[in-house]
């Protein structure tokens, strides 16, 4: 694979693959994914985790060896039947510990847990876990912060285990791995095991995950940046346990609110849902729910999806939902506007052709004739601004004119004009595609500069040093492009902002448009000035033709 390559598998990997592996109980082959991942990500990272492993394997065991021996003893005498092994972090895991807590590698608590199975009975499983907890923490201090029981709750992917940490030998912290036989195979085998164990029994957290998904994956106008967005967000994170009236338990994201139980629940139950009850009292939409809520949902036959409750959704589920819901509106409404379109051209005595939608695309700057249609059935388009533009006479001069005023004198002579030059070379694997400079920068010809791929918006060119990068680059690698100037760029003029400060004078804003016009051979675009005990401050927007003008 050749660099570009690489970068697009590692993202494909990280964002899809690996958190699908995550979600159905693939930890193994998730964390070598993620390991690989970073492997070429960062290399210098991935081979210093590798390293200090290797130079701290032989400590690594000799603590082992004797934080088990006493629980091995104690076990023995109880009678049971079990095997322990340590298992080491993955690299990746160590890596973004020490990244997100600001650590080094000897700071990491947790390098290795100890894993104790059990061979124990279906029915007496349980019991012997906690038992088998008990002695641990007799032994060692246990820290009660810490302490996960997905035994009497699994995770809906049907994981089960009794986490502990305790404080060993030499004051170091060990996490303790207790669960059954049973329970191993399913965290180490994920699917294939959940199904062997399942039999014929009513259908669990990870069938509804899976239904869920399903769900979503057959919606035909699926959105598949914004799935891949929200499937790797409900994947890794954290479950709530709530209640619903009859007293059944619900399994829903941390964070998630009302409204996304609502639609756990059933889609039209959300579509409906004006508010609800939490342990019997008035809530809202946006209330977040707790772990051990009991929650009543609350509908009116009036009620239907909102733009704005996409601000506080979070399961794909519901903002799936949500999009398509609006999606249907949004078209029933184009329907109204292309209506009222052909009443109007029928009126005017004008065809209602190609060409016709091609000229009100372009003059009102709408990439897709739907948006127009709903503009117009929404009342901010007027009829008769319609009826002006395709009665006029096309007139070469005018479209030349609106170039002579974007470009610098003399660049116009030997220009032919074709409505639109492409500036910019996106991606070597696309073509033809629509881009808009991103109005957070303001990129020039000459600056150094990305695409990213927006859901609603196409391609937004943005500087690389844009403020805006880091955060763009860091939640959305997958959605980075490159981008570069062709030279036919020079050619073009851009908007970009100033900022000026100095003394206020009498005239000051007439002296900087003119120093600009004179000076610079720039366009004045706007001009904003305010002045303050004897001081000013501003912002000019001028029109230039690259980074050096």
């Amino acid at each position: 694979y050749d660099e570009e390559a690489r970068h697009r598998l590692v993202n494909e990997t990280s964002h899809l693959y690996a958190p699908l592996a995550h979600r159905l109980g693939l930890y193994a082959v998730n964390s070598e994914m993620l390991d690989l991942c970073l492997k070429y990500q960062n290399p210098q990272g991935y081979q210093y985790v590798m390293n200090r492993l290797a130079e701290t394997q032989s400590e690594r065991e000799s603590f082992v060896a004797e934080f088990v021996k006493p629980v091995e003893k104690n076990l023995k005498d109880r009678g049971f039947t079990f095997s322990m092994k340590a298992r080491t972090k993955s690299v990746y895991s160590i890596w973004n510990k020490m990244q997100k807590k600001k650590v080094s590698f000897d700071e990491v608590m947790d390098l290795f847990a100890i894993r104790i199975i059990l061979d124990s009975k279906p029915e007496t499983e349980k019991s012997e876990c906690w038992t088998v907890y008990s002695v641990v923490t007799e032994q060692y201090q246990a820290n009660p912060e810490r302490m996960r029981d997905w035994i009497t709750i699994p995770k809906s992917n049907g994981y089960e285990s009794l986490h502990a940490t305790v404080m060993g030998p030499q004051g170091r912290w060990v996490e303790v791995q207790i669960r059954t036989r049973r329970m191993d195979e399913v965290a180490e085998k994920g699917l294939a095991a959940h199904w062997k164990y399942k039999g014929g029994k009513e259908s669990s957290g990870f069938d509804n995950w899976l239904a869920g998904i399903r769900e979503i994956l057959e919606n035909p106008e699926l959105n598949v940046v914004d799935f891949i967005d929200h499937f790797s967000l409900d994947t890794y994170k954290d479950e709530t346990f709530v209640f619903t009236p009859k007293g059944d338990l619900k399994k829903m994201p941390s964070g998630s609110t009302l409204l996304d139980f609502a639609y756990e629940i059933h889609s039209h139950l959300g579509d409906k849902c004006v508010g609800g009850k939490v342990n019997g009292k008035k809530v809202t939409l946006k209330y977040k729910l707790k772990n051990g809520d009991q929650v009543t949902i609350e509908t009116s036959n009036n009620q239907k999806p909102k733009m704005d409750w996409l601000d506080f959704l979070v399961t794909s589920k519901a903002i799936s939902r949500v999009k398509t819901s609006l999606n249907e509106e949004k078209k029933n409404l184009a329907a109204q506007g292309r209506e009222i379109l052909m009443r109007k051209f029928k009126n005017w005595k004008l065809d209602l052709n190609d060409e016709a939608i091609r000229k009100i695309l372009k003059k009102y700057e709408f990439k897709l004739a739907i948006d127009f249609y709903c503009e117009l059935a929404s009342g901010k388009i007027e009829p008769l601004e319609i009826k002006a533009l395709l009665t006029e006479k096309p007139d070469e001069e005018i479209s030349r004119k609106k170039v002579e005023e974007l470009l610098p004198d003399g660049e116009v002579r030997d220009l032919t004009f074709d409505g639109g030059d492409d500036f910019l070379v996106i991606d070597n694997h696309l073509k033809n595609v629509n881009y808009k400079l991103a109005r957070c920068c303001n990129p020039v010809f000459g600056d150094s500069i990305f695409g990213f791929v927006t859901i609603n918006e196409g391609i937004k060119i943005h500087r690389t040093s844009c403020p805006n990068a880091p955060q763009m680059k860091e939640r959305f690698p997958y959605r980075i492009i490159k981008a570069k100037w062709k030279e036919t760029a020079s050619y073009g003029a851009f908007v970009t902002t100033l900022h000026v400060s100095g003394t206020d004078e009498a005239g000051i804003v007439s002296e900087i448009s003119h120093i600009i016009a004179k000076d610079t051979g720039a366009r004045l675009r706007g001009i904003n000035i305010d002045s303050n005990r004897g001081r000013f401050e501003g912002i000019l927007k001028i029109s230039v033709h690259s980074l050096d003008h």
